[in-house]
């Protein structure tokens, strides 16, 4: 059974934060057991992350430390897709872009999120090697190489009048 905190992840920075914290409730079941880790558990952990971890390891009997492995585990395999978009999303852009992708790409997934407001609009989007432009400075950049000697021209004639 995959994680609530898991299906949570929706960028590579929520995933980062979320290995950090962990790794150090990991740190805590060696330092002084049970009585560290619920300590770190309820001080240095997001309250959500901890109202999920709490209803998924009710079961005592469940090892805590190979929860947390196989949480570390289950990160380290969902697949990261980059956007560079030309301005920075709202957690519902990053909600809808997330949805669409997990229903048409992979249900693994993450987003990887540039600002780049260079690229004037559109995205450019990288994923498992292939890379892809779809931003507007592109198709600008296309059409002038197009028409260059067409542009050339009549930039030469107002200029020479």
């Amino acid at each position: 059974m995959t994680s609530k905190l898991i299906s949570a992840i929706r960028t590579r920075s929520e995933a980062d934060e979320l290995i950090s914290e962990i790794e150090l409730l990991k740190n805590s079941l060696y330092e002084d057991g049970e009585k560290s880790y619920r300590s770190t558990l309820e001080n240095n952990v997001r309250y959500w992350v901890v109202s999920i971890i709490n209803e998924e390891t009710l079961d005592k009997t469940k090892d805590i430390e190979k929860y947390l492995e196989t949480l570390l585990e289950d990160i380290s395999h969902l697949k990261e897709i980059k956007l560079t978009l030309a301005f920075e999303p709202s957690n519902s852009g990053i909600n809808m872009f997330l949805e669409y992708l997990r229903e048409n790409v992979d249900k693994d997934l993450i987003l990887e999120i540039d600002h780049d407001p260079k690229i004037l609009g559109g995205t450019i989007i990288s994923y498992k090697g292939n890379y892809h432009d779809y931003s507007l400075v592109r198709v600008f950049n296309d059409e002038f190489e197009e028409n260059r000697d067409h542009i050339m021209r009549i930039l030469q004639y107002e200029m020479n009048e």
